[in-house]
């Protein structure tokens, strides 16, 4: 049983599980638990994924302190999933701020028990529908293990589910959301009736500067063979090639300029709305307008953001060994809570600046493999050194 932070109260069900929420408890690496409330109100807990050191470590520090990590290591360790639950319950509260009218996604709330034991609650979404995992051409198992990789033709799109797939790629690349689409193309999708359908997205677990594994797009970029400048970005979008290269493919660091290419994006041209079809046409449509919008409400609201982050921290119940300064010990609390320089909320307001460049890019027929060549060499001589 939990108490959550809106003061719902919330018990575990063992039994009765209904039909349609047997299947999420089994989907994922990571045990989930089905609660319910006194409304019949169904939410999903799970536990933060294990993050090994020498996943997070290697490259970074010697070998000798990756066999015998000290508490520092294990510390970093424990301040990652903490941020990455932290994300988790942020970005959909920003996300559903930005782009409220044509966006779904969780109620998700972040609970610290006396033994700083993690556990996120989301709160499911009736009738949510991951369409693209269920068409024809996708098994139900992940994709990589599969002959050949499907293409956007394959997957058969209608006029309806283009515009969807505008909102979804705007909202991913704002947030740098590299869990998107995952192998089995879950974790997106729509809700609603025919008429009514909106963009809805049930995970966050890779968002912002946390990629793969507890590691920071920073570095995950420097993984990449193909992060050089002048470097032509050839990726054979092979099963095998995926699985090889998925942890590090595509990244960029997390900063205000934007590149077209989603990390994991198994389905290579999915979101290449450069081109003259009827599909790029409506996706793009959707994509410029969904962006102009959220644009729209962060210039008639200059702190909707920083807003964000106060709503989240109230979806936070801590033990009462703990309080809320004593959390941010365990994350960056400068970049989540200045008002000046280098923040979430600057660089947020600047990648969807950024992302709307990006449409205008598509309209003039640049692909997006080479806006994305230019965006990577610019962060490249960025670097120092």
């Amino acid at each position: 049983m939990f108490i959550l932070s809106c003061g719902r109260t919330i018990v575990q069900v063992k039994q009765g599980i209904p039909s349609q929420y047997k299947k999420i408890l089994t989907l994922g690496l990571m045990e989930k638990i089905l609660f319910c409330d006194d409304e019949h109100q169904y939410y999903l807990g799970k536990k933060p994924a294990p993050l090994a050191i020498a996943e997070v470590y290697r490259g970074y520090i010697p070998d000798s302190e990756l066999r015998k990590p000290s508490p520092v290591h294990h510390q970093h360790i424990y301040s990652l999933q903490l941020e990455s639950a932290f994300i988790e319950v942020l970005v959909p509260i920003m996300a559903r701020a930005l782009f409220s009218e044509l966006l779904v996604t969780p109620e998700n709330y972040l609970i610290v028990d006396q033994n700083k034991e993690i556990t996120l609650i989301s709160k499911i979404i009736p009738g949510f529908e991951e369409f693209l995992a269920k068409k024809e051409c996708v098994n139900s198992h992940t994709l990589f293990y599969n002959k050949q990789l499907p293409t956007r033709k394959d997957l058969q799109l209608n006029e309806k589910e283009a515009e969807i797939i505008g909102v979804l790629y705007a909202v991913a690349l704002v947030f740098n959301l590299w869990d998107l689409l995952n192998s089995s193309l879950q974790n997106s999708g729509y809700v609603g009736g025919i008429n009514e359908k909106r963009a809805c997205i049930v995970d966050f677990g890779c968002a912002l500067h946390l990629g793969y594994k507890g590691r920071h797009a920073d570095s995950l970029s420097a993984d990449d063979p193909q992060f050089a400048s002048t470097e032509k970005l050839i990726y054979p979008f092979t099963p095998d090639y995926f699985r090889d290269h998925y942890r590090h493919q595509n990244a960029l660091p997390f900063d205000v300029l934007v590149g077209p290419l989603l990390p994991h994006m198994i389905i290579h041209d999915l979101f290449e709305l450069s081109g003259t079809d009827e599909f790029s046409r409506i996706a793009l449509q959707s994509f410029e307008s969904c962006l102009q919008r959220a644009k729209t409400k962060l210039l008639a609201n200059p702190v909707l953001l920083p807003e964000c982050i106060s709503e989240a921290k109230k979806h936070i119940s801590l033990d009462e060994k703990w309080n809320e300064d004593s959390l941010f010990e365990f994350l960056n609390e400068c970049f989540y809570q200045q008002n000046e320089g280098h923040n979430l909320c600057n660089i947020i307001a600047g990648r969807l600046e950024s992302t709307l460049n990006l449409a205008k890019q598509f309209k003039q027929g640049i692909p997006a493999l080479e806006i994305q060549e230019e965006v990577r060499d610019c962060y490249y001589l960025a670097q120092p050194g």
